[in-house]
């Protein structure tokens, strides 16, 4: 069978049952979170009793791999657990005892601070009583092989035992073998338990890991939790070459537990003094964190000092994909592409987070309002003082390392708002054709960003959340990781030789820009206000360093000239250097004629 879905097209109960016998007899040791990754592979020498039974039906025990959705004991007593609220309908049924067939699953879930078990009903013995073939750790005390037949006296005794029918028709509907390709999402997962780096704490699936319930090994495909590790194995290289895995061109391979992961995770445990496995168990794992938490505290200095490469000549971009090389220089990244070297950004740490900025970059494209006056007229103008304090006028300003996750462009946009103005930016940016040259992996479905994957659509933002987009982007703040620099080149490269790129941020710039205004005129009521009144309030409300109750104030009781100037208090301790730089912008352009000659219209909302 080429992959495990051409098993689930053609599965059955008789199927899985002949798949479960020949699973017996084959010297299996029980390791809890082992086994069922692959069904298309024989029976792994060690496995569990969830993985048994995924193996036996012929599914992964992450369904579909790359979902984080993992059928232990819980999720076959409740349905399918996650699998199934993500389909919305039940992948298993429960019937009564006296209905339970040969190929029904019989299992109890975890209870009391002790693991769930779980069989497949095998037949009745003469007496009329069940016989099961499971995994079981007391199989292998008892026998010295965790996989055999016995009777169902364990499960008797549980008073949360049910009897679960597999559904394989709900199970090929929902892995989009009979219908709509399956829609992943990325779970938003609190950082918790026992790991502490951003990295590595913040994957559902390497908090299952960490607590000892899953183990895993290699299977030459995609596993959750996988490409968290290859990016903090990547960072420890930095001083470790041994730890390096390399994950092909613009990390193409990220996520796939293969050969090379394998071998550097056996070098990892060999300097933990640990079994050399090339699993992913949880004493690897803890052993990993505590080296990133390490290294991420490592003092690294920050580089202030311009960069001045060679201003890169003007390149056809095509829609061919571009490979991005990847190098580093103390602090500071750089990229080369199409024989061209760049400045990325240097490592810069806030309040806790580490991450990558730019304004060092003296060959960024600088934004210059009447470059774009003839298609977005006098708001071409408006939005420059803003655009002055935020970047000083790059394009190609970048911030990874604060709350936002990733910040980009001359207005800043940034990432962690759902429908906010990062996320427009980048819709728009992937309705381009030079996106395949970029983002070949990425594409809208329904007007959203989503990543296809063999295993499905992985939705990346949401009407409520960003934070798979996020992450695809930057995975943590935890330190400066490979996936990170190359996401923050291709954005980089991308600005400085497209003006179809360009143009895109103005025009979301400049539509974030009067959606602020018309919700600022619902607000404290801005008709027939002078555009540097209007000015202020966009720009409090863009940084957020004022109230509403606070503006309303001062407009409803001033003209427009002392308004403007009480305007500017607000946030002035805090900010005095942005107060300054719009300050002296607006009024540059006034002298210029660009601003004090017009009124805010609620009507139009647009400056009249």
């Amino acid at each position: 069978m080429s992959n495990w879905k051409d098993l689930l097209k053609n599965a059955t109960i008789e199927r899985s049952l002949q798949r479960a016998h020949t699973g017996l007899e084959e010297t299996t040791t029980y390791v809890l979170g082992q086994g069922g990754f692959d069904p298309t592979k024989m029976l792994t020498k060690k496995c569990d009793c969830s993985g048994f039974i995924a193996w036996s039906i012929g599914i992964p025990r992450e369904f579909p791999p790359g979902s984080n959705r993992w059928l232990d004991t819980d999720a076959y007593w409740s349905g399918g657990g996650s699998a199934a609220k993500a389909a919305g309908f039940p992948l298993l049924k429960n019937v009564a005892a006296a209905d339970a067939e040969p190929g029904d699953l019989v299992v109890y879930p975890d209870q009391g601070g002790k693991q769930g078990h779980i069989g497949i009903i095998s037949g009745m013995d003469n007496n009329g009583e069940l016989k099961v073939i499971h995994c079981s750790k007391g199989n292998f005390k008892k026998f010295g092989d965790a996989t055999r037949e016995t009777d169902s006296a364990v499960w008797k005794i549980q008073a949360k035992t049910r009897f679960m029918r597999i559904d394989f028709d709900a199970m090929r509907r929902y892995a989009g073998i009979t219908g709509e390709t399956p829609v992943i999402d990325v779970p938003d997962v609190v950082a918790g338990g026992a790991l502490d780096h951003s990295l590595l704490a913040t994957d559902a699936t390497l908090q299952l890991v960490s607590k000892g319930k899953l183990e895993l090994t290699s299977t030459g495909k995609r596993v959750s939790g996988i490409g968290a590790v290859q990016q903090a194995m990547n960072i420890l290289a930095r001083e470790h070459p041994g730890y390096a895995i390399d994950l092909g061109v613009n990390e193409a391979n990220i996520g796939i537990f293969g050969p090379r992961t394998e071998a550097a995770l056996k070098t990892l445990q060999a300097d933990l003094s640990l079994p050399q496995t090339g699993a992913l168990d949880a004493a690897t794992l803890l052993g990993l964190d505590e080296l990133l938490v390490k290294a991420s505290e490592k003092i690294v200095p920050e580089d202030t000092s311009d960069i001045a490469l060679p201003s890169s000549p003007a390149t056809a971009i095509g829609n061919q994909p571009l490979v991005f090389d990847i190098s580093r220089e103390g602090a500071s990244w750089f990229a080369s592409t199409q024989g061209q070297r760049f400045f990325v950004g240097n490592r810069a740490t806030f309040q806790g987070r580490v991450g990558l900025m730019n304004l060092r970059d003296q060959s960024s494209p600088i934004y210059d309002p009447a470059e774009y006056t003839s298609t977005f007229g006098h708001w071409a103008h408006f939005i420059a003082p803003t655009v002055k304090a935020e970047s000083r006028g790059h394009f190609n300003c970048l911030n990874t390392y604060d709350r936002a996750g990733f910040t980009f462009g001359f207005l800043q946009f940034a990432a962690h708002v759902a429908d906010g103005d990062f996320v427009k930016y980048f819709r728009a940016l992937l309705q381009l054709d030079e996106r395949t040259a970029y983002f070949p992996d990425l594409e809208l479905r329904d007007g959203r960003i989503v990543q296809p994957t063999d295993n499905g659509v992985v939705r990346l933002e949401t009407a409520t959340s960003t934070e798979a987009l996020k992450r695809y982007l930057n995975p943590s703040g935890g330190e400066v990781e490979n996936r990170e620099v190359l996401s923050a080149a291709r954005f980089v490269h991308w600005c400085s030789h497209s003006k179809a790129h360009r143009e895109v941020q103005v025009k979301v710039g400049v539509d974030t820009v009067r959606q602020k205004l018309r919700t600022a005129h619902n607000k404290i009521n801005l008709d027939g206000r002078s555009d540097k009144v209007c000015f202020v309030v966009m720009d409090i409300l863009h940084q957020g360093r004022g109230t509403f109750a606070a503006m309303k104030q001062i407009i409803q009781n001033n003209n427009d000239a002392v308004a403007f100037t009480k305007l500017l208090t607000i946030g002035a301790s805090s900010f005095p250097e942005r107060i300054n730089t719009i300050r002296a912008e607006v009024a540059r352009l006034e002298a210029a004629g660009h601003f004090g000659t017009r009124k805010y219209s609620g009507a139009s909302n647009d400056l009249v």
